[in-house]
């Protein structure tokens, strides 16, 4: 491939304007500024570097730390230089910065520019990079630009808040990958929800956009399509891994390079292979409409494509524990975040707080090849998109006739069928009496689980008394307690009954209810779950089966204050079920985040690594009823367990705990 190949003239993309100095009068005050924050502070430092060449969004100086400055001392500093240049905006303190053994201060600049594509494009940089899919990301805080190898990444993690330039960097990707390869290297995978932000390349459907044996190519913005197209790639991804098999190659690299040198010759079966970029636009919004059928092809093709030239771009701005995953994070080691609300979010996206203090409009923090870089990135607009696409459209032929294998899926409801769990009659009770059908509200309502909470949410679903998923919005509930119903008696006994006949869970009815009476149509939900016999006995956790480590006392406090632990009774016999070692330890917190505290405090006692757990049950003793607020700390402390790992957790509230301190109790499972 020649490396100065461009697919369409840069000329219709449009010039930066030039580049305003910062003036050295204002450096020198803000260095004066920073210099006294320092020193209130107690840290002491040998000498500034203001850098000479200033990025287009932000300001960075560096500083040189006297030898008996500790590193927690400098950290402490970011709150004081924000107050202090609070009239520039959200300042970054690096403490250290990698490599260098120096500390960083980053300033947003007053008279902010654009980047431009045209200029990344037109750089050293990108003109003579050996990259097999360059992507352009724009400038750095040192004024370098910044070009990856997606090939290398091998998938890439967009995230960030709404409108802070997430689809306008998937349209530089997208522009910088054509603009290096032609139709016969490079074939996308648009997937567009939003039916928006991709119309534009359907002009040049024909040359770069890919299609299967039943599907034209088109950009893709139906969600019955998707799992379709992904299937199609994931299988796909099996054929080539084939011809490398037969070829004897171990990579798409290789393999191409042994067919331009005749090595291996197409009359025998062996085609050129494209590379393959796959972008999908909010794949959050799939994900919670679509899920086992989007996410199981989504797993398959991120854990094996990258030796096959396949690689997949996802964004998002939605950055929830919920949907970023531990499949996400395993398999899309690079990661982009754009300027988010919390720190919490931050940490879900890069297992690093800072996106926060971003300040929008393509700013942007990259995880790549282990570093973490701040950059402005490009910017490329509507009008400049629909010229390249006008240009490639009439000027560019596909000589590599090139679609996917077609693949027959029966897509079934994402909904699986289990046996009628034992709370099932106490939740669609509450589910119906209060009309909310929310998970998590019956996970904190039942101290269950997540994954049991969502169990009943399906058998919910299946009954009728609940509806479908509803793009992240409350599902309807269908039953409602109140006089307007007209749901009929013995149509409700149909609904609560289990569709299996040996299920040993099936409800079990009285004497009067055998022999319904005219009478009984007439009865609000919640009488006639009083007929239903529920045994609510208390589970008993039997501590003898495990090895008590951490601070038993604790334990001990809570097992004769109340005789039991309060986590979920299907969770503890699946986990006293299996053939592991399994411990026991406690925590405690205070403060805002007493919940994470407790947690984490609750992990630090465990005497085994976190890479050998593969299940956690914890119990929440709180002072009060848990709000999501509360939540989000804890989620933050199970975001950064490096594998993933099974979690179920339950709620105790103990009147007796001050109105900020929680206990935890967590039992880990050995692998």
């Amino acid at each position: 491939m020649n490396n100065l190949h461009l697919t369409f003239p840069l000329d219709l993309l449009s010039k930066g304007s030039p580049r305003t100095p910062f003036s050295n009068s204002q450096a020198a005050d803000l260095v004066k500024r920073i210099a006294e924050v320092f020193r209130r502070k107690g840290v002491g430092y040998c000498t500034c570097i203001c850098l000479t060449l200033k990025s287009p969004a932000v300001l960075r100086f560096e500083f040189t730390p006297d030898e008996s400055a500790k590193l927690r001392q400098i950290r402490s500093c970011e709150d004081d230089l924000n107050e202090a240049l609070k009239d520039y905006g959200p300042v970054r303190l690096i403490a250290p910065v990698p490599g260098k053994g120096t500390i960083a201060v980053e300033v947003p600049r007053p008279d902010r520019q654009i980047v431009r594509l045209r200029e990344v494009l037109e750089s050293k940089q990108f003109q003579e990079a050996k990259a097999h899919l360059p992507v352009a990301l724009g400038v750095d805080s040192e004024n370098n630009t910044v070009v990856a190898d997606l090939a290398k990444m091998p998938h890439l993690l967009i995230a960030g808040s709404p409108g802070q330039g997430k689809s306008v960097l998937l349209n530089s990707i997208i522009l910088s990958l054509i603009s290096r390869l032609s139709p016969d290297d490079l074939k996308l995978v648009l997937i567009d929800t939003k039916m928006v932000e991709f119309s534009s390349y359907d002009k040049i459907k024909t040359q770069y956009l890919l299609g299967s044996a039943n599907e034209s190519p088109e950009v893709i913005t139906s969600f019955e399509k998707v799992p379709t197209i992904l299937n199609s790639i994931a299988r796909e991804v099996e054929i080539r891994y084939e011809l490398l098999m037969k070829a004897l190659c171990r990579s798409i690299w290789e393999y191409n390079q042994r067919l331009a040198d005749g090595e291996l010759l197409p009359v025998d079966n062996y085609p050129h292979m494209s590379h393959i970029v796959v972008v999908i636009d909010e794949f959050a919004d799939l994900k919670a409409n679509l899920e086992k059928a989007f996410e199981n092809p989504l797993a398959r093709i991120a854990v094996k494509s990258r030796a096959v030239g396949i690689h997949l771009i996802i964004a998002t701005q939605c950055p929830k524990a919920d949907f970023i995953v531990g499949m996400i994070k395993a398999n899309f080691p690079a990661r982009i975040a754009f300027k988010v609300c919390s720190e919490i979010e931050s940490k879900t996206i890069l297992d690093i707080a800072g996106s926060e203090k971003l300040i929008g409009m393509g700013d942007m923090l990259v995880n790549y090849n282990g570093l973490i870089e701040r950059i402005q990135g490009s910017f490329v607009d509507t009008h400049e998109i629909e010229s390249i696409c006008d240009w490639i459209g009439h000027n560019v032929i596909d000589t590599n006739a090139y679609v996917l294998p077609s693949v027959e899926i029966e897509i079934h409801s994402p909904r699986r069928s289990y046996d009628q769990d034992p709370l099932f009659q106490e939740v669609a009770q509450y589910v119906v009496e209060s009309n909310r059908a929310f998970t998590s509200d019956i996970q904190q309502r039942f101290a269950i689980g997540y994954v049991r909470a969502g169990r009943l949410m399906d058998q919910l679903e299946a009954a009728g008394i609940v509806g479908p998923l509803n793009a992240g919005k409350p599902r309807e509930v269908l039953i409602c307690d109140n006089k307007k119903s007209s749901v009929e008696f013995k149509h409700l006994l149909e609904l609560l009954s289990s569709d299996d006949k040996d299920d040993e869970t099936e409800i079990n009815l009285t004497e009067d209810m055998k022999e319904p009476s005219d009478k009984k149509g007439d009865m609000s939900f919640a009488e006639l779950l009083d007929l239903l016999e529920v045994d609510n006995t208390p589970f008993r956790f039997p501590y003898e089966d495990y090895k008590i480590i951490g601070d038993i006392t604790e334990i001990e406090k809570i097992y004769q204050a109340n005789g039991y632990i309060n986590i979920d009774v299907g969770d503890i016999l699946n986990t006293l079920s299996k053939e592991t070692v399994n411990y026991v330890s406690t925590g405690s917190g205070d403060g805002y985040e007493f919940i994470g505290q407790a947690l984490d405090n609750a992990l630090t006692n465990l005497p085994i690594p976190v890479d050998n757990i593969s299940e956690i049950l914890f119990n929440i003793w709180a002072p009060r009823k848990i709000s999501i607020k509360d939540l989000e700390p804890m989620r933050a402390v199970l975001n950064t367990l490096s594998v993933d790992i099974d979690v179920f957790w339950g709620i105790t509230i103990d009147d007796s705990l001050d109105p900020y301190h929680a206990n935890v109790s967590l039992i880990a499972v050995s692998k």
